[in-house]
């Protein structure tokens, strides 16, 4: 009797583990609704923060409108001469983003960024292989405003953020008008969709482990192609104490990465909050690290 007991509910769960598996693979390549959480809100404005700006809008491949602003460097320190291109995380939009890095203006820094479609106030919904063309077309608008201006360039990337700029830079690498930029950082992400997927699956029973790798494409992640940007100069940040992208995923994007590169691990420091607006005592590690990078590049 108790052996009937068991084999059925073996064949139970045998069963509902088969269910699962069928309908997560409905949504097979579904990364846009795992990895996007666009709102239209205004978190906050950044003139009334005291950080004066200007909206830039640009054009995606296929014509949707794309929203930026420019933050220019402020008084507060003298200008670096450099542009910081920064890519956001996965939810709301720029509008609550750019406190993350409001403070490098403060440092002398001028900063730019843009929303992906179906963000803030660009155009368009929000889909995973749209967004790689948007940020295509947002390197290109960075790229081309810093030439024309005569700065140098760093690409940062953040959270969901770095892995589409880090992609967004191998693919206009393989076109003719690729220009190089003077820096990449790579702030608390990741290379492959479907490893940070498991991740979140660890602990859970089989299949359940596994679903990631069946649903969530890597047609557009970087993992095993990062040393192709080589030798773009790569500085990787993490915290050691990141729940939603552990720091392994950082140190694995920093061993697959040619030269010149260079990692620092942040104690205690959760999801994408090290720098602490600016009053991290790691920020000027962080400022000393990506000024003597760009001191060697071109």
């Amino acid at each position: 009797m108790s052996c009937d007991w068991k084999e059925s509910m073996v064949k139970k769960l045998a069963n509902i583990s088969f269910l699962t598996l069928i309908i997560f693979s409905l949504f097979a390549g579904c990364n846009t609704t795992f990895f996007y959480h666009p709102t239209r809100l205004e978190y906050f404005n950044p003139d009334r923060m005291g950080f004066p700006s200007r909206d830039i809008w640009i054009k995606s491949k296929d014509g949707t409108s794309l929203h930026g602003f420019h933050i220019g460097a402020t008084g507060l320190s003298a200008s670096k001469n450099t542009l910081v291109l920064f890519f956001h995380g996965n939810a709301e939009n720029i509008s609550s983003h750019f406190i993350s890095v409001a403070w490098m203006a403060d440092r002398g820094y001028d900063l730019m960024m843009f929303d992906y479609r179906g963000f803030g106030r660009s155009d368009g919904e929000v889909a995973h292989s749209d967004v790689q063309d948007d940020v295509l077309a947002m390197l290109r608008a960075g790229d081309d405003f810093a030439r024309r201006k005569g700065m140098k360039l760093v690409v940062y990337g953040q959270s969901l953020g770095g892995i589409l700029a880090a992609n967004g830079l191998i693919r206009w690498k393989s076109d003719t008008s690729y220009r190089q930029p003077d820096l990449l950082v790579l702030d608390s992400t990741f290379s492959s969709y479907s490893s940070i997927g498991a991740s979140k699956m660890r602990g859970c029973l089989l299949p359940a482990f596994f679903l990631p790798y069946l649903i969530l494409s890597d047609r557009h992640a970087v993992s095993g192609r990062l040393g192709f940007l080589a030798p773009l100069p790569l500085l990787v940040v993490h915290g050691d104490a990141d729940d939603t992208v552990p720091m392994s995923f950082g140190r694995e994007l920093f061993d697959e990465a040619g030269e010149p590169k260079r990692l620092i691990i942040v104690k205690g420091a959760s999801h994408a909050s090290w720098a602490g607006l600016g009053r991290s005592p790691i920020v000027s590690d962080f400022l000393s690290a990506m000024g003597e990078m760009l001191q060697r590049s071109p």
